[in-house]
């Protein structure tokens, strides 16, 4: 959810910084986990957006957002995380 959500928000940040007008904005998370650890192992992120942009111009705010998302990026390289 943390990764949907770090997406949603750098899609409007990104539209908002290049004018681009975003009617509606749906991210759907889907999550695959494993059976025997409670560790997810993929997570794929399915954005639907309503916008008078061109569909170039929304594959490019797609594919920014997704580059610029924290968490992706923790995902995919995970980071060890201690209490001190």
């Amino acid at each position: 959810m943390a990764a949907g959500t770090c997406f949603y928000n750098n899609l409007r940040r990104l539209a908002n910084d290049r004018g681009i007008v975003l009617k509606t904005i749906e991210v759907t998370v889907v999550a695959e986990t494993s059976d025997s650890l409670p560790e997810t192992r993929e997570v794929t992120l399915k954005p639907t957006i309503e916008t008078e942009a061109d569909e170039n111009t929304i594959h490019a705010l797609i594919d920014q957002a997704l580059q610029e998302s924290y968490v992706a990026g923790m995902l995919r390289n995970p980071v060890s995380i201690k209490l001190g």
